[in-house]
């Protein structure tokens, strides 16, 4: 059976805290073709310009391009930047600017970026008045400026790209609600006109160690320069550089405003190796992977995270998970990182049924129905007996159990073959995807958005977290 995994800490490329801390994200679901789109009133410097932001990837699957940043006027002339997922499953960066069906700009990377766990900082340097032709565009992942491309095509000097035209500008998107979208999550969009900065403008490696961490960019922004934070969740494209260049959006809600940030990583399901045993068909994974259906298939489908024991020893941690739908074959629960299947397993059925090792222990009355809500809770504060408890609609069912997990950790896994929906939330959104009002519930160090009262003494699973406590 073949799990999705996410390994905890999730700090990605930023795992400590430089002081400067951004507080939220903007989530762009594939499946609502969700993008923001802006068109210039005049044009600008097409020439020089710099592009930064933080992205975490949740498709990381689907063969094709996802776009992140495109200015466009036809199948022939336009600018993209994008993951491009290859039929191996390796994510690529990819950038090209195209005017008259001519390719100006072409760089594709080598290395691969598929973790959905973390979170990447991307810088892109456009600056073609330069007289080496590898100075005309550069390119940063993490702070560290790539040079290895599976296709390089630099610019001509004083060639002007796609960018600043008065043509439509897309963040998201390609051609919008045709495909091609992004999935995942954006943070702290800062872009430049008019002038070429490296990535120290942006981020700083945290002292003594390798860790890229974000830093507030404080310089000038140029005629149509942005800044897109996220911070009004109604108008989740305002720009906050000033210029009030704000960006309109589509298929977007108030609860794409996440908590999830660079500076506070939450976990997600893992959508790397999608597949089950049972059936061809991939699961449904949406919502930047808070999401979890069957997909409209009738076979049994699994997903799941991996979570390193060593990093939650000695202490109790809280997560929810809310079911949509009409019908319900499912299973929660947890196993072994170590064994197969269900052995040793502790979980909790559709028909109220909760089992440990495959052996029912008890029942929770009525069992699954549109709109419950369950409580898991994990107290692991003794290595030798750590314990699972299961809560729907915050009244416990069957009490404690107890549960062996090895050193390599243990898996939360989810099935289904109904129409069952999952919406997770680790804490980074109270409205279940938008299925709930948010209840404003924080753990004990106050972090997170639960819906229920979170039980004395246990936190989000979150890299916050795991530094406050550690």
């Amino acid at each position: 059976m073949s799990i999705f995994r996410n390994h905890l800490p999730i700090m990605g490329a930023s795992g400590q805290s430089t002081g400067y801390t951004i507080n939220q994200s903007i989530r762009f679901d594939e499946g609502n073709n969700a993008y923001m789109h802006r068109t210039p009133s005049g044009e600008s410097n097409r020439r020089t310009w710099t592009w930064s932001s933080w992205l975490k990837h949740s498709n990381t699957s689907t063969n094709g391009f996802h776009n992140i940043w495109t200015a466009r006027s036809g199948a022939n002339d336009y600018f993209e930047f994008a993951k491009e997922v290859s039929d191996a499953g390796v994510n690529y960066y990819d950038i090209i600017n195209k005017i008259s069906s001519s390719t100006g700009l072409r760089l594709v990377t080598t290395a691969g970026f598929r973790d959905p766990s973390a979170w990447y900082h991307v810088v892109m340097v456009s600056d073609t008045t330069q007289a080496q032709a590898a100075n005309r565009f550069r390119f940063y992942v993490n702070g560290e400026r790539i040079t290895d491309f599976s296709t390089e095509t630099y610019p001509s000097q004083n060639y002007d790209t796609y960018i600043n035209t008065t043509n439509a500008h897309q963040i998201g998107a390609y051609n919008a609600g045709s495909g091609y979208m992004m999935d995942g999550y954006m943070a702290d969009v800062n872009f430049i006109d008019g002038y070429a900065y490296g990535p120290e403008f942006f981020g700083e490696f945290k002292e003594d160690t390798d860790i890229w961490t974000p830093i507030k960019y404080s310089g000038s922004y140029g005629t149509n320069g942005f800044y897109l934070k996220g911070q009004n969740s109604s108008a989740l494209g305002d720009d906050s550089s000033g210029n009030n260049n704000d960006f309109t959006t589509s298929g977007m809600a108030a609860h794409d405003q996440i908590t999830d940030s660079p500076t506070h990583n939450f976990a997600t399901y893992n959508s790397v190796g999608a597949n089950d045993t049972y059936s061809s068909s991939t699961v449904g994974l949406t919502n930047g992977n808070l999401e979890f259906d069957s997909n409209g298939g009738s076979s049994l489908k699994v997903v799941g995270l991996t979570i390193d024991n060593n990093m939650l020893e000695g202490y109790k941690w809280y997560f929810e998970i809310v079911l949509t739908g009409s019908s319900f074959n499912t299973t929660i629960g947890f196993r072994n990182a170590d064994n197969g299947d269900d052995t040793p397993s502790v979980e909790i059925e559709s028909d109220g049924q909760i089992k440990k090792d495959s052996g029912n222990v008890g029942s929770a009355t009525g069992g699954f129905s549109a709109g419950d809500i369950f409580g898991i809770r994990l107290d692991w504060t003794d290595s030798a007996s750590r314990k699972i408890s299961f809560y729907k609609n915050n009244t416990i069912v069957t009490g404690e159990q107890t549960f062996s997990a090895s050193s390599s950790g243990f898996i939360f896994y989810a099935r289904e073959s109904g129409s069952g929906v999952h919406h997770l939330n680790m804490g980074q959104n109270g409205t279940f995807n938008g299925n709930k009002t948010a209840q404003g519930n924080s753990d004990a160090n106050g972090i997170g958005d639960f819906y229920y009262a979170v039980p004395s003494g246990h936190f989000a699973i979150s890299h916050k977290s795991l530094n406050l406590i550690s």
